[in-house]
């Protein structure tokens, strides 16, 4: 079911919409798009940028098929503690910098941090240390994105333009089976998130009619044959126990993506170890995350100075939306996570690695609203891939087990930023080790870009 709301009397007020969207579990629909908790800002408003991005409303998706909102929540959101973590700050170029290896010497991100919604494009390519800031824009590659919508590029153009970013790649909609025009939210968030960060890249979103298993490795098999992306996008998921043929579908084609380099990514999930069922509190991960051959990437809160340095890595709580992780009970542990430590061995481990999970501020339905959740850090973590794929002149390709091995040489040291506390309901952050939280961490952007 769909349906809409006139919501010009709230002009100028903050309304909260719950996203998140959770089916029955039936085998064949993938029952959740990853992004939450919606506020609108009146089109006329001027946000006032901030340093650090409003704490996000506590959550649980409600059981329903078919995405729509819920009910304003009758209490106040609950912000998030900020502890007082120690990373170590990722340097923050303050000029042009000298491009590396095949990058073509775009300027460095510079623009807003943040406006009154949430994060903008700079507040994540500034505290990553992205390799934009060292001038890879993405320029000569291609990122696919797989949803149910295709993009309305009127709103992407004001988000870029809020964001002070000038964008040079191109943006095509492609319908497949017919395509479709479901979640507009998600495919803005998506594409707004890879074009802010890689503003020289393309991308092509692959638009379908529904989440459904069939629908969905139609558009993953038409960006292989198509071969002009070299990343793809899932923004998706559903509880992989419900089921197990879909997963070993996705896992096939993302392993003959692999053969062409090709590296399929995918959101961790919402609701943290509870995947299959918060209302029953039923343990369980994602799909197509889990699949061996996708990069499954969760989500951080994280915090930074005025100058964009990063500060804090934290999880959400187990009473709130947190990232998505935990154990395999479907498909076996990779060789590639085996002898980390931190990882049960009864199976496949999620999250492999995690980017923001903090309100983003996109620019949809005419005006600016704040959204959260994996839908936004999968994305960004494309925008890395492509912006990596130029440095090297090459396609990066099945990341997991390169990922996997810089972390066993070289822990938090060189490559990636731990998170230093939260949870997600079973699982903790572990500043010292992989957990289920969080993965290996958020990627310290430029060295991680060169070493893959």
């Amino acid at each position: 079911m769909q349906q809409s709301f006139d919501l010009s009397s709230f002009a100028g007020q903050t309304v909260y919409l719950y996203f998140g969207v959770h089916g029955d579990g039936s085998a064949g629909f993938n029952d959740q798009q990853f992004v939450d908790d919606v506020s609108l800002a009146s089109p006329g408003s001027t946000p006032t940028p901030t340093a650090t991005p409003t704490p996000r409303p506590t959550n649980t998706p409600t059981p329903t098929p078919t995405p729509k909102p819920t009910p304003t929540p009758t209490g106040p959101p609950t912000p998030t503690p900020t502890p007082t973590p120690t990373p170590t700050p990722t340097p923050v170029p303050t000029a042009t910098p000298t491009p590396g290896g095949n990058c073509n010497g775009a300027s460095p991100l510079n623009g807003p941090l943040s406006n009154s919604s949430g994060t903008l494009a700079t507040g994540v390519a500034k505290p990553f240390d992205y390799p934009v800031q060292h001038g890879c824009s993405g320029a000569g590659q291609t990122a696919a994105i797989v949803i149910d919508d295709p993009v309305n590029t009127s709103y992407v153009h004001s988000y870029l333009t809020a964001a002070q970013v000038t964008q040079t790649g191109t943006i095509t909609n492609v319908a497949v089976d017919g395509g479709g025009s479901g979640d507009d939210a998600e495919t803005d968030l998506d594409v707004q998130t890879i074009s802010g960060l890689a503003p020289a890249a393309n991308i092509i979103v692959y638009h379908i009619g529904s989440l459904t298993d069939q629908a969905i490795e139609d558009a993953y098999n038409k960006a292989i044959s198509d071969g002009t992306a070299s990343v793809v996008n899932s923004s998706f998921g559903g509880c992989e126990s419900s089921d197990t043929s879909f997963e070993d579908s996705t896992n096939t084609i993302a392993q003959q993506g692999a053969a062409v380099g090709v590296t399929f990514v995918a959101s961790s999930g919402d609701t943290g170890s509870n995947e299959c069922g918060t209302n029953l509190n039923q343990i369980g991960v994602s799909a197509p995350a889990g699949d061996p051959y996708f990069t499954s990437v969760g989500g951080v809160n994280f915090t930074y100075t005025s100058a964009g340095v990063l500060t804090s890595v934290t999880a959400g709580s187990a009473s709130g939306d947190s990232s998505g992780g935990g154990v395999s009970t479907v498909v076996a542990l990779p060789s590639w996570q085996s002898g980390v430590a931190g990882m049960i061995t009864s199976g496949r481990n999620q999250p492999d690695i995690s980017l923001p999970f903090d309100p983003v501020a996109v620019f949809t339905g005419g005006a600016f609203g704040s959204y959260l959740g994996t839908s936004w850090s999968s994305p960004a973590f494309v925008a890395f891939v492509i912006e990596t794929n130029q440095l090297h002149g090459a396609k990066t390709g099945w990341v997991n087990p390169t990922l996997y091995s810089l972390f066993k040489s070289s822990g938090y040291n060189t490559y990636f930023t731990p998170c230093t506390s939260g949870s997600n309901g079973a699982y903790s952050c572990n500043a010292s080790q992989y957990n289920q939280v969080t993965g290996i961490g958020t990627p310290k952007g430029w060295a991680l870009a060169n070493a893959l």
